[in-house]
Order: C-alpha cells, then sequence, then structure tokens
C-alpha cells in the first residue's frame, strides 16, 4: 500500500504543483483506499456514517494515514545503511496523567560514528489529543555533541476539570542533520551515510484523565496460559479518570476447569488503587497434574468499584 502511495503521489505531483503535499498525500491515499475491495460490512459502516452525518470514513482517516505511510517510508529508507548512526525514540509510548505536569520523551542515538555532531528535528501533531487544550504545542531541535548517545524532549500537558476519554497525539522526528566541525554549517543527511533516522521516529503519547475516579477493565478479555506456568497474573487497568483512593472486588468463577485445587485454586478479594494508581494485577495459582487432558476455561470477574472517602479510608488503616 505504501508503494502505491508513492506511485500514486508522484503523478499528483506533477498534475498538481500548485498544492500542498499535505493534500497530495491526502488525495494519494484516499485514491488507494477507494480502489481497494472493501467487505459488505465495511459498506453497511460507511452508509451509515454518512446518513448519520459522521462524513466519509475514507476521507476522514486518509490524511493521518497517508502521513503514517510516508514518515514510515523515510525511517525505513534511512534505516537501511547498517553503518550510520541511527536516531530514534526510545521507548516508542508514553502514558502519564492529564496532571503530570510535563511528559519527558527519550531520543538516542545508536551505531555509526558516535564523534560527529548531529541534529534533528521534532515536531508534536494531534492525535485524538488537541494542541491548546489538552497538550503544547512543541517543535525544535535536539543536537547530540561527539560522544552523547541520550536527549529528552519535554512536553507540557495542560490540565482540566473536564471529564475526558483517555487521549494521545503524536511526536515525530525528522530532518538529521551532521554538523560540519569548524565549517560553522550544517548539511542534510538523509542520503549521507553518516547519520539518519532509526525505528521508531514516531512516539506516541498517551494521557490519561485524572478528573473522575475511572472505569476498570482487564487489560486482555482473553488470557491464554500452560497448565505449567504456576503462578499467572491478570492486569486490572484504569483508565477515563485516576482520582481517589478506589476499591474493586474480585473473584474467579469456575467454568470447564474446576476450582478448589483441581484446576485452579480459587481466588477471591479486593484491589485498592492508590489516588493516581492505573493499574493492579491479580495472581491466581494454576494447578499442574501432569496429565493430558483437553483445553479448559475458567473465569475471574471483578465488581463495582466503590470510590472511598476519607473517614473510611483512615477507618481502613486503623484496623
Amino acid at each position: 500500500a505504501r508503494r502505491e502511495v508513492a506511485r500514486i503521489l508522484k503523478e499528483l505531483k506533477q498534475k498538481h504543483p500548485e498544492k500542498e503535499m499535505e493534500q497530495l498525500m491526502e488525495l494519494a491515499n484516499y485514491q488507494v483506499l477507494t480502489q481497494q475491495q472493501k467487505s459488505r460490512a465495511f459498506y453497511r459502516c460507511q452508509a451509515t456514517r454518512i446518513m448519520t452525518g459522521a462524513g466519509n470514513i475514507l476521507k476522514k482517516h486518509a490524511a493521518d494515514q497517508a502521513k503514517r505511510a510516508a514518515q514510515h517510508d523515510i525511517c525505513t529508507e534511512v534505516s537501511g545503511n547498517d553503518f550510520s548512526s541511527k536516531l530514534f525514540f526510545d521507548p516508542g509510548s508514553y502514558q502519564c496523567l492529564e496532571n503530570c505536569g510535563s511528559v519527558a520523551l527519550n531520543v538516542v542515538r545508536r551505531g555509526g560514528d558516535l564523534t560527529s555532531t548531529v541534529s534533528v528535528d521534532y515536531r508534536t501533531e494531534d492525535g485524538t489529543a488537541n494542541a491548546g487544550s489538552d497538550y503544547q504545542f512543541t517543535e525544535g531541535t535536539i543536537v547530540f555533541k561527539p560522544g552523547e548517545t541520550e536527549k529528552e524532549i519535554r512536553i507540557d500537558i495542560i490540565d482540566d476539570d473536564i471529564f475526558e476519554e483517555d487521549e494521545h497525539f503524536l511526536v515525530h522526528l525528522s530532518n538529521v542533520k551532521v554538523i560540519s566541525e569548524g565549517a560553522g554549517s550544517d548539511e542534510a543527511n538523509h542520503v549521507d551515510a553518516l547519520a539518519g533516522l532509526g525505528l521508531p521516529c514516531t512516539a506516541t503519547v498517551t494521557i490519561f484523565d485524572d478528573d473522575h475516579a475511572g472505569i476498570f477493565t482487564f487489560e486482555e478479555p482473553v488470557v491464554t496460559v500452560s497448565e505449567s506456568i504456576g503462578m499467572m497474573e491478570v492486569k486490572v487497568i484504569r483508565t477515563s479518570g485516576a482520582r481517589g483512593v478506589v476499591v474493586l472486588p474480585y473473584k474467579t468463577m469456575q467454568g470447564t476447569a474446576k476450582g478448589g485445587g483441581e484446576d485452579f485454586e480459587d481466588t477471591h478479594g479486593v484491589l485498592e488503587f492508590e489516588n493516581d494508581e492505573i493499574f493492579k494485577t491479580i495472581q491466581i495459582n494454576i494447578i499442574d497434574d501432569e496429565e493430558y487432558e483437553k483445553n479448559k476455561n475458567f473465569f475471574l470477574e471483578i465488581g463495582e468499584p466503590r470510590l472511598l472517602e476519607m473517614s473510611e479510608r483512615k477507618a481502613l488503616l486503623l484496623q
């Protein structure tokens, strides 16, 4: 699909030299999407969106997909040279609470000649989070001096008292340059062998809303484990808010797998999420009887969460 976008983009540049690159990428990606065969379910969904005024799903996502495809092509092209220094995010995804103040992103320089001075530009881009209301738009240039291998980008997060779903935005790296010593000038280095972008060159930052107590779910709806695992762990996550101390009951229920120590140990209890705490882990002991058996299942259920008042919290601490 990316090659097809690139081919169509080249043709569109010739036909419409007056258009901006973003417009051309949107047109190219839209053309590719409309050419692809879609399922009946897709067309039902698409028709529903149009009838309800939600807009054309192809046009709505074409620009974002085109940008991601173009960005990936740049990274792949530069990363082909194993002898050059690579600049990329490590890790590529970040999470923060809305009240954190700011989030720090880590950019690293790996491989190649580390004695040169290298710069790379960065720029934020809206996802579901919007600059100015959810985070501060940020752009700039990082300079790696000889021997430096890690740099930090810090982006301010905007806190408000409005309930919101968890949202994300992107940060892109681009325009790697090797700065010539003594000359006082720099040279673009997308083709040169000295330095280039590595993967991931786009980072995703997810902002967790902390204005409400939260919504509690399992990280994965289905977990498959081997009988020999011993102790299995199931993660419970807290999204759309992290304010206050919340208690959450849980218990196992047998299915084709039997409790009481036959296939697993019955487990029940209460998770206590502290203020701003966004995940907890439940442990369940799996019994290995070393006999051949068909695959079995059991269930883990979480109950209604309850926000603890300050007086209740003090009473529990005194017990």
